[in-house]
């Protein structure tokens, strides 16, 4: 992991002046570096790599990772509408939702977008609508895994995925021609660092996948790979993950005699460490002991913290050889948006400007503008070029929509 800055952020003062903080800074190289890791790891052209959209929904993000190959993941057809926007096709869209209305299937049906399904009624609903038609099936495989509980999907007390128990009767549809299944998909969480739970879910999904060999097109495995937040910690083995998935649906060919293709929905592993989120300390105040430094900005702007419990590596770019020092570093809000508890960072003083490393997935989409505060805007650095590609709201903006 990245423990300092990169040297774009060097002139973090010109950044200040230009776009204000707290603001949003994304390394366009980055994002491209980690698709490449990704695609190199597996080695093989049979490979779809779909970008989780929900991590990072940019216009400008979609574009690069469109230019490198990537297709794409949405949990919704507006994320669908900007991942056009952005040049995917409708072949290149894959929509994965959870407990949506039928009548939202049937939109992202039209507009043409591969489906995942992870409900019976729901597949039922889709036969009768158009009889016949090809969707993937989300399966529950019972594997629980994830760096936190709110982000672990594949255990047998998700609402994510179909229990497998129910197969037989997809299969039943499928055999009928009511639907076809031409994928199967499993995503057990985020953040995973277990190959082992990896390896386990894969398992129950090349298993449950030989009674609709005949038609499959693909086996989709999801993503959630472990990136690294802390000095002691290491990304996921990706190169050990992908050999064993060759390995796999190698042998799941030969012996069904098939070709399918591989999928997998890296999110956050592509756009995580390509973030940095810019903020400026406030106030710094001592009570009872614990020395507080206030930043301009809360989980209005960057929730992972308090969401996920999430650990964040903090620089202080105003300070950055200083002396540590204990505090715990919180937000404007009236709340207990607390970033950081007890960290050690070099000596804060009030105008410091801080560094969140690891601010490009989950933290930008899932803002919002609570106490009635602006989200931060946000740039794409690529090579020598500044680009702001998000504008910072403004109150209008809060209230648009709100009638008097």
């Amino acid at each position: 992991m990245l423990k300092h800055p990169p040297s774009f952020l060097a002139n973090y003062k010109a950044l200040q002046k230009e776009f204000g903080f707290p603001l949003y800074v994304y390394d366009a190289e980055k994002i491209k570096e980690q698709f490449h890791k990704i695609r190199a790891a597996f080695q093989t052209a049979n490979l779809s790599v779909h970008y989780a959209c929900k991590a990072n929904s940019n216009i400008q993000i979609l574009k690069i990772l469109k230019e490198q190959g990537a297709e794409v993941d949405i949990v919704s057809t507006n994320e669908g509408k900007l991942a056009q926007l952005a040049g995917f096709s409708p072949q290149e869209i894959h929509y994965t939702p959870n407990g949506v209305a039928i009548t939202e299937y049937y939109e992202a049906i039209s507009r043409g977008y591969n489906i995942s399904v992870d409900n019976l009624d729901i597949m039922k609903q889709i036969a009768e609508y158009q009889p016949g038609y090809a969707l993937c099936v989300r399966i529950n495989p019972s594997v629980k895994a994830g760096g936190h509980d709110k982000i672990s999907v594949g255990h047998k007390r998700s609402k994510f995925g179909l229990p497998v128990s129910q197969l037989e009767e997809v299969l039943r549809l499928h055999q009928s021609g009511a639907i076809q299944v031409k994928g199967l998909h499993i995503h057990t969480g985020s953040d995973i660092k277990n190959v082992e739970a990896i390896k386990k879910a894969a398992k129950v999904l090349l298993e449950k996948a030989a009674p609709f060999s005949a038609q499959l097109e693909f086996l989709d495995f999801g993503g959630g790979f472990k990136v690294a937040y802390q000095e002691s910690e290491k990304d996921a083995e990706i190169g050990e993950i992908a050999q064993w998935l060759q390995k796999e649906i190698d042998i799941f060919d030969r012996t069904h005699q098939t070709k399918l293709k591989m999928v997998i929905e890296p999110g956050k592993f592509l756009v995580s460490e390509a973030g940095y989120f810019l903020t400026e300390v406030t106030q710094i105040k001592n009570v009872y002991g614990t020395r507080f430094v206030y930043l301009n900005a809360g989980f209005n702007h960057f929730i992972r913290p308090m969401y996920y419990d999430a650990y964040h590596h903090i620089s202080n770019l105003s300070n950055p050889q200083g002396p540590t020092e204990k505090v715990d570093v919180v937000g404007f809000l009236c709340e207990n948006d607390t970033f950081a508890k007890d960290r050690f960072i070099p000596k804060v003083h009030v105008g410091d400007i801080l560094c969140f490393h690891n601010a490009g997935a989950y933290s930008y989409t899932m803002s919002s503008g609570y106490n009635l505060r602006e989200r931060p805007a946000e740039v794409l650095i690529e090579g020598k070029n500044v680009k702001i590609i998000q504008k910072r709201q403004v109150f209008e903006d809060l209230i648009n929509g709100q009638v008097f």
